[in-house]
């Protein structure tokens, strides 16, 4: 796995969140849903060996399910 903090990557073995390099990059992204969702849940297994879902209800009582790999915060990013 790679860090990197603002545009330029860590490569050093020694790193300190107090010392500011540079500024922070900050990534955001937004969705939206073309329909009502009446619940939103999320599925675990006892021992993590299946991957996690989110699992929404949508006001028409349809069950869909999103994978962990499109929400996850540390899924990979496009560099920007």
């Amino acid at each position: 796995m790679a860090y990197w903090k603002g545009n330029e990557r860590v490569t050093g073995t020694e790193y300190s969140s107090f010392k500011m390099e540079s500024k922070p990059k900050v990534v955001a992204e937004t969705y939206v849903l073309t329909f009502g969702v009446k619940a939103i849940a999320l599925t675990e297994t006892a021992h993590h060996i299946a991957g996690r879902a989110m699992v929404l209800l949508t006001s028409d009582n349809k069950v869909y399910t999103i994978s962990e790999k499109l929400f996850s915060a540390r899924r990979p990013h496009e560099a920007v």
